[in-house]
């Protein structure tokens, strides 16, 4: 056409076709893109409903342990309180053994001075048969003493086991 002269239908008829080519050219550019952009629409739809249902699984999953754990939290902490209504303060079971030791010291000290006075009249060797008699009530006495000393001894074992 470098030779032709235009004329000015021959330059309309050319410029509408070129007007026609960009038209087609445009609008299979834009019916690309749009199927393009519609792809890509769901290829994130479907990721994002794949990760949603991985959430939820998750916080199901983690639901699920907590709730484990707080039934064995709460379940320790019911024993914890359980034991503690079993076992004394420590202040409590100090005066129990002191009052104790104090009961031991005094029925200790009462045997020995017992003790010492069946020693005398042994060593003595006064009165007779009545001295005899009287050392022989006095290591009773011991005896029982010893007797009462274990028994507050084995009772305070047991208190302090029971709580």
């Amino acid at each position: 056409m470098a030779d032709e002269t235009w004329t000015l239908v021959a330059l309309k008829e050319h410029l509408e076709r070129l007007l026609i080519d960009l038209q087609d050219s445009t609008d299979r550019r834009f019916v690309d893109s749009q199927r393009d952009v519609e792809k890509a629409l769901a290829a994130v739809k479907s990721e994002t409903k794949l990760s949603l249902d991985a959430a939820e699984k998750a916080i199901t999953k983690a639901e699920a342990k907590q709730d484990a754990y707080n039934a064995s939290h709460n379940d320790l902490i019911r024993k914890a309180e359980k034991l503690a209504e079993l076992t004394m303060p420590r202040q409590e079971i100090e005066s129990r053994v002191g009052s104790a030791r104090e009961h031991v010291d005094e029925v200790v000290k009462g045997l020995y001075d017992r003790v010492v006075t069946v020693e005398r009249i042994i060593n003595r060797g006064e009165g007779g048969i009545d001295s005899v008699e009287r050392a022989r009530q006095q290591t009773y006495r011991i005896i029982g003493g010893l007797v009462a000393a274990a028994s507050v001894v084995i009772a305070l074992i047991r208190l302090m086991w029971k709580g």
